[in-house]
Parts: C-alpha cells; sequence; structure tokens
C-alpha cells in the first residue's frame, strides 16, 4: 500500500485488518506513511480505542463495527470539508436564508429572540467566542437545516460588509464583538436580554 491515491475508506479497512490494537505505535506508524491524513487517523484510532473498551458481549459483528468506525470518521471528514467549502463559496446566514425565501426581519420575526442587529453580526461573523447553542436551534427550526450547518455558515473569519467602500491599501480592521456584547447593543427586551445573559452563563459553566 505506497499508492498516494489510495482511497481513505479502504486505508481504514486495511488499518483494521493488519492491526491487532489500536495502540499508540500503529497510530504513529500509519501517520508516518501517510502524513496527509494525520488528523483523521488519530479520531480513527480514538473511535476504535473506545470500541475497544466495550464489553465483550457488546462486540458481537466485528466487520460490522469496522464499518461503522469508518462511516464515522469519513463524517467527520465531510463536516470539516464541508465548513472549509462554504467559507470559501462565500455563504453566509442571510445568503443561506434567502434560499428559502426569507429576509433578515422573516429570521427575526420567526425566531422571536433575535433582532436584526444580531442577526446582521452573526451573518458577516462578527460575534466570537460562545455563542449559545439555543442560539443556532432557533436557526436551525426557522430554516430547516442542521445545527451544525447553522453554526458553519456564522463561524469563522469576520466578513466586510459588502455595502462598505475602503480606499486604503491596507485591509481594513473588522470589529468583532462577544455574543454578550452584541445582546446588550440589540434592540431586545431587558426580559429577552436577561433569557440570553442565562444561556450564555449556562454555555460558560459548561465548557469549563
Amino acid at each position: 500500500m505506497t499508492t498516494r491515491n489510495i482511497l481513505f475508506e479502504d486505508l481504514l479497512e486495511t488499518i483494521v485488518i493488519e492491526e491487532s490494537e489500536p495502540s499508540y505505535e500503529a497510530l504513529t506508524r500509519w501517520i508516518e506513511r501517510f502524513p496527509e491524513h494525520q488528523e483523521a487517523l488519530t479520531s480513527f484510532f480514538a473511535t476504535w480505542a473506545v470500541q475497544e473498551e466495550l464489553p465483550e458481549s457488546v462486540k458481537v459483528d466485528e466487520y460490522r463495527i469496522a464499518n461503522l468506525m469508518v462511516s464515522r470518521t469519513l463524517d467527520q471528514l465531510y463536516q470539516r470539508a464541508a465548513k472549509k467549502k462554504a467559507h470559501a463559496s462565500g455563504i453566509t446566514l442571510l445568503s443561506a436564508a434567502a434560499q428559502f425565501d426569507m429576509t433578515v426581519v422573516d429570521l427575526s420575526n420567526r425566531t422571536k429572540l433575535l433582532d436584526e442587529s444580531i442577526l446582521m453580526k452573526l451573518n458577516l461573523r462578527r460575534i466570537i467566542g460562545n455563542i449559545p447553542q439555543r442560539c443556532f436551534e432557533l436557526l436551525s427550526n426557522v430554516m430547516v437545516l442542521a445545527t451544525h450547518e447553522i453554526q458553519t455558515l456564522v463561524t469563522g473569519p469576520p466578513i466586510a460588509n459588502s455595502g462598505s467602500r475602503h480606499k486604503s491599501r491596507t485591509k481594513p480592521t473588522l470589529t468583532t464583538e462577544s455574543f454578550s456584547d452584541a445582546v446588550k447593543a440589540s434592540s431586545l427586551s431587558p426580559e429577552l436580554k436577561e433569557y440570553w445573559y442565562k444561556e450564555i452563563e449556562d454555555r460558560t459553566k459548561s465548557s469549563e
């Protein structure tokens, strides 16, 4: 197996056949042979190691489990690739919403918990840090997209406002802020602001 054109799925299946266990030495050996797949191989071996810890009674169909591990790893790779593709293609929250015939006003009215200013900042990826999961869930329900797809749309490198004109030869500095600051500057009612502050606090605690 020396060809560089080998399919990654075939590579994982070969590893399962050739290796007796998901040891660190085996991981290092395969990474040396295929350094371009270092992250994916690490994820695969981690999943395999967890599977090895299962009781013997659970490990009934080793072939099915091997295929499951391959599928999980490939799915992770697909999600990472999709995120890079979305960022590279310039797809934003509002351009995705437009495909469902929704404007920023429609999103605000349907989510009921996000005003237009917060949505515009999310659209330009100007909000950084811990964005509450509830925010992704609200937009997911309204736009009928998976939460991880929403997260991909609103995170990443900040986007310049298309309506702005920058004549200087130097690259403009794009202002970013936390979700908490965005809520504070929004037109939301005091009650809704408190709601979001509580969500932010809970997310911060869960990530500690």
